[in-house]
C-alpha cells in the first residue's frame, strides 16, 4: 500500500503554491491559514540547519506537503464542524511546538548546536511522531487519494513559467479554498495542461 510519505514526494511544488494561497486567501478558514502558515514557517525554518540538511529539509516538506494534502480533503464548511475545528487546532497546536523547538535549538550557541547535531535524527524522529499524532485525526485515506491529484498536477509543470500556473491555482483555489476540492483540482489541471500547450506551440 503506498504511504502518505510517499505520496507526500511528489506534491512539493503544488503544495508550495496551496499553503502560499491559503495563507492569502480572504475567505479561508482562518484556523486553516494559521496552520497553513506554520508549515511555511516550519519549511523555512529547517533551511537555517548546517548540519544534517538533508535530514531537516526533508522534515520540512513531510510537513509542509502533509498539512496542504489536508487542506485539499477538507469538506464543505469546515468552520460548522466541531469535529475539524477541534482537529485543526490540535494540528495547529502541534506545528506551534515544532516551531518553537526547531527555533530554540537554532538560537543555541554554535558550540552547543553541534554537540546537538549528534541527536539530530532522533530529534527530528520525535517532532515527526508528535505531528503524524495530530495528522492521524483526519482521514488519511482520503487524503492519500487527494495527495495523487496534487501530484498530477506537479507533473510536466515548467518552472520558468510558474507564475502563470500560481495565478491560475489562484483563481480556481482562493474562492473555493474550502469546498468543491475534487472538482476544483481537475480544473486547474486542465487549466495548467492548455498553458503548457500554449508553451509548446510558442516554442
Amino acid at each position: 500500500m503506498t504511504t502518505l510519505n510517499e505520496i507526500a514526494k511528489g506534491t512539493g511544488v503544488a503544495a508550495l503554491a496551496l499553503l502560499h494561497l491559503t495563507v492569502a486567501a480572504s475567505g479561508a478558514f482562518p484556523p486553516l491559514q494559521l496552520a497553513a502558515q506554520g508549515a511555511l514557517d516550519i519549511a523555512q525554518l529547517v533551511q537555517r540547519f548546517k548540519s544534517n540538511q538533508t535530514d531537516w529539509r526533508a522534515f520540512g516538506e513531510y510537513t509542509k506537503n502533509i498539512v496542504a494534502c489536508i487542506v485539499r480533503v477538507l469538506p464543505d464548511g469546515p468552520h460548522s464542524r466541531e469535529d475539524i475545528k477541534r482537529n485543526i487546532a490540535i494540528l495547529i497546536d502541534a506545528l506551534d511546538d515544532t516551531d518553537k523547538k526547531i527555533r530554540a535549538r537554532l538560537e543555541k550557541p554554535l558550540y552547543i548546536r553541534f554537540y546537538k547535531s549528534l541527536n539530530d535524527l532522533d530529534t527530528i524522529k520525535d517532532m515527526k511522531v508528535d505531528l503524524d499524532h495530530a495528522l492521524s485525526l483526519f482521514h488519511l485515506e482520503s487524503m492519500m487519494t487527494t495527495g495523487f491529484d496534487v501530484a498530477k498536477i506537479v507533473q510536466g509543470m515548467d518552472p520558468s513559467h510558474l507564475h502563470e500556473y500560481i495565478d491560475l491555482a489562484n483563481q480556481k483555489l482562493c474562492n473555493d479554498i474550502i469546498s468543491s476540492t475534487q472538482q476544483s483540482t481537475v480544473e486547474l489541471s486542465a487549466q495548467i495542461e492548455s498553458v503548457q500547450e500554449d508553451r509548446r506551440c510558442e516554442a
